[in-house]
């Protein structure tokens, strides 16, 4: 039921110029429909930014990326290079003379 025609006749308006507007139940649905889209969003949104699932696994990768960083550092300085080459020269060096 659309409450236009009524209003329409309360306001002295003419009903036929009155068509090109939507009637006041169409705007209530319209707007009805754009209140659950807005609190649709909005619900989503809260929940993405309450949602902690996948932070362990940035830590994880944070983690991952320093401990590469020390890695490299250690490696590539030389010093650690030349002590395990010592050690690797001395083992083979004691297993050629066990054979």
């Amino acid at each position: 039921m659309t409450y236009a025609p009524i209003i329409f006749k309360k306001l002295n308006l003419n009903p036929k110029v009155s068509n090109l507007y939507p009637s006041f139940n169409e705007q209530f649905i319209g707007i009805k429909m754009v209140t659950e889209i807005y609190l649709k969003i909005k619900n989503l949104i809260a929940d993405f930014i309450e949602d902690e699932s996948g932070v362990t696994a940035v830590e994880y990768a944070v983690i991952a990326v320093a401990m590469s960083a020390v890695l490299l550092a250690v490696f590539k300085t030389g010093m650690m290079t030349e002590i395990l080459n010592n050690a690797m020269t001395a083992i083979k060096a004691n297993v050629d003379a066990a054979k």
